[in-house]
């Protein structure tokens, strides 16, 4: 969490920065191309109805839902809910995370809201099930889980440096 708390810290800036261009006439943008850890992209979206684009580096998380999580027969790690014999205890095991980690992530979205709350946000980001912005995946399909992918998602990847 040190690594997220650390990026989502610029947000304030991001956040001021992108509202003083999108405000003034002659820079606003028709589209703004960010990065997961740029949120301030998706609040020019909601207050000032600019195109955006969020670039992944791999399947957008909570969003792109699928009911199952398949396997390549022989590709899959034991202990894992892809794996093909997936005991009841390792379910329930995997379940257990959220609950151990509960007051990890209510901390962390009470820090957000404060941080929202300082820029004079007082609305919350929507967080749709599929996206109504561009979503740019850089993975290498295949080895991520199928996702009934919506128009607006497009994989990119795998993006490399030559």
């Amino acid at each position: 969490m040190d690594s997220k708390y650390m990026f989502d810290s610029f947000w304030v800036e991001n956040y001021r920065r992108l509202k003083a261009i999108t405000e003034d006439p002659s820079t606003r943008p028709a589209m703004i191309i960010g990065n997961i850890f740029v949120d301030a992209v998706k609040d020019m979206h909601v207050q000032f109805d600019v195109l955006d684009t969020m670039v992944w580096p791999t399947m957008p998380l909570l969003m792109l839902p699928c009911s199952y999580f398949p396997g390549q027969p022989g590709f899959e790690l034991e202990g894992t809910l892809a794996f093909e014999i997936v005991s009841m205890w390792l379910h329930v095991k995997n379940e257990l995370v959220i609950l151990k980690s509960l007051l990890v992530i209510l901390k962390f979205f009470t820090w957000t809201k404060d941080q929202r709350r300082i820029a004079g946000i007082k609305y919350r980001l929507p967080s749709p099930n599929k996206p109504d912005y561009l979503v740019l995946v850089n993975s290498i399909f295949g080895l991520e889980i199928p996702r009934d992918l919506s128009p607006l998602c497009a994989l990119v990847g795998p993006l490399l440096a030559n």
